[in-house]
C-alpha cells in the first residue's frame, strides 16, 4: 500500500514538472514560406530608386546591351509610376507616344514615296532606252546611275531617303518590342505583370489565347503597307 502511494506521488510530481516546463517554454512561431510571405507583403515603390530597372542599372556587371534594354524598361516603369496607369495601358501608351513623336519622319517618308512614284514613269522610260543603247554598245553602267539620280533630284525624291526614314524608326520599335518581351518573361516582373492586364488578357506574361491582339497588330501593319502602296491589294 505504501508502495502504491509512492508511485502515485511520483507520477503526480512528473506531471506537475512537465506542465511547468511547458508553461515556461516560449510558443513556437509558425513557419511561413518565402513564397507566401512575398505574396502577403506587396512590393513597395516610393520613388524611382525602387524601380526594378533602376536597381539593375546600378549593377557593376551590367553590359552595354543590357544597359540599353534596362533604360527602356526604366521608361516604362516611370510611365506607370508617375501616371498610375495599369500596365496594359502603359504598354499601349508608350509606343503611341513614340509613334506620335516620330510622325514627322513618317510623313516625310510618305511624301518621299509619293515623289518616287511621280518619277517612276520617267525612270522606267530611261531604263528602257538605256537598255537598248547598252545592247548596241553605245552606253554603259557609268552613265546609268548619274541619270537616275538626276531624275529623282528633279522630282525632289530620294531613293535612299525612304531607307533612311525606315532605318530611323525600326530600331526604336524593335527595341521596345524586345524590352516588353523580356519584361513578360522575367521572374522579377511575373507577379506584377500577371495581374496587369484587362478583359480576356488579364495575365500579360502569357500569349493572347484568342489571338485577337496579334490579329490587330498584323492588320495595322497591313494597313500601313497598303497606305504606302507596298502591297498590290
Amino acid at each position: 500500500m505504501r508502495l502504491f502511494s509512492s508511485s502515485r506521488v511520483t507520477r503526480d510530481e512528473k506531471a506537475a514538472a512537465t506542465t511547468t516546463a511547458g508553461a515556461a517554454a516560449p510558443a513556437a512561431e509558425p513557419v511561413v514560406s518565402s513564397g507566401v510571405e512575398a505574396a502577403a507583403v506587396p512590393r513597395q515603390v516610393n520613388d524611382y530608386h525602387d524601380f526594378i530597372s533602376y536597381l539593375d542599372l546600378q549593377s557593376p556587371d551590367i553590359g552595354w546591351k543590357d544597359y540599353i534594354f534596362k533604360s527602356v524598361e526604366f521608361g516604362f516603369e516611370a510611365m506607370q509610376f508617375y501616371t498610375g496607369l495599369p500596365w496594359w495601358a502603359v504598354f499601349a501608351a508608350v509606343p503611341f507616344i513614340v509613334r506620335t513623336v516620330l510622325l514627322p519622319i513618317y510623313f516625310n517618308s510618305m511624301a518621299n514615296s509619293a515623289r518616287m512614284q511621280a518619277a517612276a514613269p520617267e525612270v522606267k522610260e530611261f531604263q528602257m532606252k538605256h537598255g537598248l543603247l547598252q545592247q548596241q554598245g553605245k552606253a554603259n553602267m557609268a552613265d546609268y546611275y548619274p541619270k537616275i539620280n538626276e531624275i529623282y533630284k528633279k522630282h525632289n525624291a530620294s531613293f535612299w531617303g525612304g531607307l533612311r526614314n525606315a532605318a530611323l524608326q525600326m530600331p526604336v520599335f524593335v527595341l521596345m518590342f524586345f524590352t516588353i518581351r523580356d519584361m513578360c518573361l522575367s521572374p522579377q516582373w511575373h507577379e506584377i505583370l500577371s495581374q496587369g492586364g484587362i478583359s480576356w488578357f488579364t495575365d500579360l506574361t502569357v500569349a493572347d489565347p484568342y489571338y485577337v491582339l496579334p490579329g490587330l497588330s498584323a492588320f495595322g501593319l497591313w494597313l500601313m503597307l497598303v497606305s504606302n502602296d507596298l502591297f498590290p491589294f
